[in-house]
């Protein structure tokens, strides 16, 4: 297996589950990469010191996939998303950085 095969697999291979009760929704999610560290801290240059809510909501959109692979939310679901309790986007967004660096952490 080549190393870039070996790099393809790794990226499928990190997909994990979160649920949303609230919502009543599962959603799929692949942890952060630097392609998308890079993106958000262009808009949010204190994404990772601090992140605020609306950061919060653009990672989940950016993150967020249906079980199928795709996108779970468009530009249009971000105003309702910005409108919904801070507790749930926060604890959405909780699951997936925590996920995210437990992980970093497990492997080290």
């Amino acid at each position: 297996m080549s190393l870039l095969d070996k790099l393809k697999e790794a990226i499928e291979a990190d997909t994990i589950e979160i649920e949303v009760p609230a919502w009543k929704e599962t959603f799929y999610v692949s942890p952060l990469n630097v392609q998308e560290l890079a993106k958000l801290q262009k808009k949010f240059p204190d994404f990772l010191a601090n992140s605020s809510i609306e950061a919060a909501v653009d990672l989940i959109m950016m993150k967020a996939m249906t079980k199928d692979g795709e996108k779970a939310f468009t530009l249009e679901h971000k105003p309702f998303l910005l409108k919904q309790r801070a507790t749930i986007i926060m604890q959405f967004y909780a699951a997936l950085v925590g996920t995210a660096l437990q992980e970093d952490h497990e492997k080290n």
